[in-house]
């Protein structure tokens, strides 16, 4: 059992970063710069095996930070929503229709019955380079058609399940940095206007929370260059307007 209290404390712990976050926003105050470096100590987190490193006993392994990045970003949304009064559902990771219309949106926000927003969250652009960067799909057509492919097609059925539309859909990644190299000479807005392009969403959906485009939150010697957008703050202000 102190193994589970010790695991209910670190979502506990996360929990309460949400809930001060939505306290921060409450009070007008911007929020993306904490989010990031939430996000950032996850990262070192998950690595916590590594403190175990000796001279007989090594390891490359840790966890993935995805399932506590969709928690935070969720509980987030759950607080604001609550301190409001805003009468929303959060659905984390709830499976809903059956094959092959069936979806798992990472986040589902629900009102009255009715879903008024999905986000899907990546912790890190990884293999979908072509889907954030022109230049690299250019350079990996062939598994870029596919990649877009996959994800219009996952867009189509959140329309179609949840009856929204792209205005209602957003895609959430904290930074850019894998899908960007200098020497390809793109722009945050370049990125931003591809992935619009080739998704079909609203470029203002794109939720990336990092200008810097040479940002690597999974790096623990890190200078605190976050440089926020507010892409983040406008998506929740988007979504109190929708009924």
């Amino acid at each position: 059992m102190e193994l589970k209290e010790n695991y209910l404390n670190f979502y506990r712990t996360i929990d309460e970063n949400a809930k001060k976050i939505a306290e921060k926003f409450l009070r007008g105050e911007k929020v993306t710069q904490s989010i990031l470096k939430t996000i950032y100590e996850l990262y070192l987190a998950v690595r916590s095996s590594e403190s175990f490193k000796d001279n007989y006993f090594d390891t490359a392994y840790h966890e993935q930070v995805t399932p506590y990045l969709e928690f935070f970003i969720g509980r987030i949304l759950y607080h604001f929503s609550k301190m409001k009064k805003l009468g929303w559902k959060i659905y984390l990771r709830r499976q809903v229709g059956k094959k092959p219309n069936r979806v798992v949106p990472d986040i589902r926000i629900e009102k009255s019955g009715k879903s008024i927003g999905v986000i899907d969250i990546k912790a890190k652009v990884g293999w979908k380079q072509q889907i954030f960067s022109e230049k690299r799909y250019k350079k990996y057509r062939k598994k870029g058609e596919r990649l877009i492919k996959l994800i219009r097609k996952q867009i189509k059925k959140y329309k179609n399940q949840f009856g929204i539309d792209e205005n209602k859909i957003f895609l959430l990644i904290p930074t850019l940095k894998e899908a960007h190299k200098n020497k390809h000479k793109e722009s945050f807005k370049d990125h931003i206007r591809w992935t619009g392009k080739v998704t079909g969403l609203k470029e203002e959906n794109i939720i990336v929370l990092s200008k810097n485009l040479k940002l690597d939150l999974d790096n623990d010697k890190i200078l605190e260059n976050f440089q926020p957008t507010k892409r983040f703050e406008n998506m929740i202000k988007k979504l109190e307007k929708f009924t």
